[in-house]
């Protein structure tokens, strides 16, 4: 699902006024080895893969991701 699908369903920090949905940059990337971790921004979604973002109008470094790997060829 995309951040449309968590905005309209005002799913986590999608739906809050406030938080940038744009203009985020990563500052690290980790690999949990298994999904752990709930998605900051969803705040619904298991993560496996995790980007630390960083907002130069947010005051918090947000833990974001994915539970999949992409391959590229």
């Amino acid at each position: 699902m995309d951040e449309n699908y968590y905005f309209e369903n005002r799913r986590g920090k999608w739906s809050d006024k406030g938080v940038p949905h744009k203009g985020w940059k990563c500052i690290d990337i980790e690999d949990l080895g298994e999904p752990s971790l709930t998605c900051e921004m969803c705040e619904s979604q298991e993560i496996r893969y995790v980007h630390y973002m960083k907002h130069p109008g947010y005051k918090d470094i947000l833990k974001v991701g994915c539970d999949f790997s992409i391959n590229s060829t």
